[in-house]
């Protein structure tokens, strides 16, 4: 997280047995971002509720009495920063963290300067997510100070090469199963209109999909397809479609060895 433009508010935890009651707004377009991030703060107490873009997301935060937004930074309709600075210029006093994978320094300091109080790094570690949130749900931890935002590191990418599953670093936790399924099933939904606007020759909307799957994927911890995905996001800006269709082949041989039981990891060490 970046330094807060001011410190997490001080707050009262509530007689709720998790310790914490505050009101959230999560706010972000993608579906395996919000039910990852609820099941997150959920488990801290927090009563979460939630917006796919930026301007449903001012209309919610106007309209109610939350002690935190979550703001995702790249969303259609409106982007998080402009949704920071409406919000701010209404007069919205909470806290508002961007949830972003952006590593520009320079966007990020547009973020701080649009008046959001920190930024939190995608793709999330939810261990490493909940501490980071309880100062700001009134909940006993120290907050953080890092001069850039923190980045869990990832857990093992398997090797590419290899007939092994494919693992969530998620995999051994049974309450994320419901959304590593989700994700498994809008995956291949996804990848037929990745093909589909490859035969379209629609580098476009190619790349907004490439980029939907390195923000997802990483959000619920199949790293695999982080690398991938970002390689034919910016193949896309230069229409190179030969190189485009290999980037697509490797995807689809991916996403052909999802193994939800399988331990995170194990593919790379079955190629040792």
């Amino acid at each position: 997280m970046r330094p807060a433009t001011k410190p997490p508010p001080d707050r009262t935890p509530g007689d709720d047995p998790k310790g914490s009651r505050a009101r959230v707004l999560l706010v972000d377009d993608a579906a395996e971002s919000r039910e990852l991030v609820q099941l997150v703060l959920e488990d801290l107490g927090a009563r979460v509720e939630s917006a796919r873009d930026g301007r449903d997301g001012v209309e919610r935060a106007l309209g109610g009495d939350f002690d935190l937004v979550l703001m995702d930074m790249q969303m259609p309709v409106m982007d998080g920063c402009a949704a920071t600075r409406r919000l701010r210029a209404a007069g919205f006093r909470a806290p508002i963290l961007v949830l972003t994978a952006e590593t520009d320094p320079a966007r990020l300091r547009d973020c701080l300067a649009a008046g959001c109080d920190g930024t939190l790094a995608k793709p999330v570690d939810v261990g490493w997510l909940a501490e980071a949130l309880k100062p700001y749900l009134g909940l006993d931890a120290a907050a953080p100070d890092a001069a850039s935002p923190q980045r869990p590191q990832p857990g093992a990418t398997p090797a590419r090469r290899s007939d092994a599953p494919v693992a969530s670093r998620l995999a051994g936790e049974a309450r994320y199963r419901p959304t590593l399924e989700r994700f498994a099933l809008r995956l291949e939904a996804k990848l037929e209109e990745m093909e589909t606007c490859c035969d379209e020759r629609d580098p476009a909307a190619l790349a907004a999909l490439a980029h939907w799957l390195a923000g997802a994927a990483g959000m619920v911890g199949f790293d695999a397809f982080r690398e991938p995905a970002r390689s034919l996001e910016a193949l896309c800006r230069d229409a190179k479609w030969s190189e485009i269709e290999a980037a697509l082949h490797e995807l689809r041989a991916l996403a052909d060895r999802i193994g939800l039981d399988a331990e995170p990891g194990a593919s790379r060490e079955a190629d040792r």
